[in-house]
């Protein structure tokens, strides 16, 4: 079975779970009797031997560099010479052309897409081909927003999206319940399959620590209360924070560890200095590799 997967980042050049989600998910199913294609909009070394990455590149661009480590924007280099840049709605626009044009001759049984970004792509091909399409939610437009209502652009092709796939999965329950309400989506269209990490793909630790301060902290009776993830609305860490300077009250050696980066970071600063528990909580900002690890 020729399996095509659309998404938007894989390990190492990712920026949060959906990319770790999505290597942990393909190579599990790699060990399937079936022959696996990803395929992202850049190019970069992934050293991933369970099945084909392929970068979809627009007719006449050699090269697609993302800006730092968010979607933010792109960088388009021309086979002319010429540069490009393209934010992250103009750059599904030209994913979606982009992807039609590299899998134009290639069999496929099955399209499976993660997330929005990748949903128009996945639709266009699914008409081309005549094949089944299964769309992944990691999360919706509500989630993004806090639970604030809100009408981003596309968000009538992500309802026509979800209307003409075959099967969704949700990654919760809540998300499920999201979709149902959101979108109008009859709730047996919807399964929900949870993510998961594979502790044995892990780095064993088997030297010193980057982290020795918590060590320190523990010997010396502190508990450590780490939260790691995009600092974004839709994690709650405004809520996290009131929480702990209620822990702190009772236990005043508890430390809050928030590992990851986001728009909300000055915001979690001076939220900890109002709420008088800054001594208390550190912000380490994006890791990945051994610190991550650590």
């Amino acid at each position: 079975m020729n399996v095509l997967m659309l998404g938007w980042e894989l390990p190492p050049h990712n920026s949060g779970g959906l990319g770790v989600a999505c290597y942990q998910l393909c190579k599990a199913l790699a060990k399937k009797d079936i022959d696996l294609e990803f395929i992202l909009p850049y190019k970069a070394e992934h050293n991933i031997d369970f099945m084909t990455v392929t970068a979809a590149h627009p007719q006449g661009v050699s090269e697609v560099i993302r800006a730092g480590i968010a979607y933010d924007s792109y960088k388009y280099v021309l086979e002319d010479g010429r540069v490009e840049w393209h934010d992250i709605y103009s750059q599904q626009l030209l994913y979606e052309h982009s992807v039609e044009r590299v899998v134009a001759d290639k069999p496929v049984d099955i399209i499976h897409a993660h997330d929005w970004l990748t949903f128009r792509a996945a639709l266009r091909l699914k008409m081309r081909k005549n094949c089944p399409l299964i769309l992944h939610v990691h999360s919706v437009e509500s989630d993004r927003a806090g639970g604030k209502t809100r009408q981003p652009p596309g968000m009538r092709d992500r309802r026509n999206c979800f209307w003409l796939a075959d099967r969704i999965i949700a990654v919760s329950a809540l998300t499920k319940r999201a979709i149902v309400k959101d979108y109008g989506i009859p709730a047996d269209k919807i399964e929900v399959i949870h993510n998961r990490l594979d502790a044995a793909s892990l780095e064993k630790i088997t030297e010193a620590s980057d982290y020795t301060y918590l060590e320190y902290l523990r010997s010396q009776g502190w508990h450590v209360v780490t939260n790691i993830g995009r600092l974004t609305v839709q994690k709650g860490l405004v809520n996290l924070l009131q929480a702990a300077r209620e822990v702190i009250a009772r236990e005043p050696k508890t430390m809050f560890l928030l590992v990851g980066s986001g728009e909300q970071y000055n915001e979690l600063i001076e939220l900890a200095a109002e709420l008088g528990i800054s001594k208390n909580v550190v912000l380490t900002g994006f890791l990945r590799g051994k610190p991550w690890r650590d």
